[in-house]
């Protein structure tokens, strides 16, 4: 995964001759979710860890993905 801090580390000038190999960080367990955790803390875990999306995984498998857009337009559509 690799969080809107990190790429703000590398100029703009360079970015097109870097690699994936070259920016990304290695997945932490802080990145994931369980499936059956309550929406809000989702997002707490979000802006915590400055990431827009988390892993859902279920007994060590990846059963999907959760993004800060997607919980906003959830909340968004279910507050109409």
């Amino acid at each position: 995964m690799l969080p809107r801090w990190h790429r703000k580390q590398v100029p703009m000038e360079k970015r097109k001759d870097k690699k994936v190999s070259d920016v990304y960080l290695y997945h932490s367990t802080f990145w994931e979710i369980s499936p059956y955790e309550e929406a809000i803390k989702a997002l707490e875990v979000m802006i915590k860890n400055d990431v827009g999306r988390l892993v859902v995984k279920e007994n060590d498998s990846i059963t999907g993905l959760i993004t800060r857009n997607g919980l906003a337009r959830y909340v968004q559509i279910m507050g109409k």
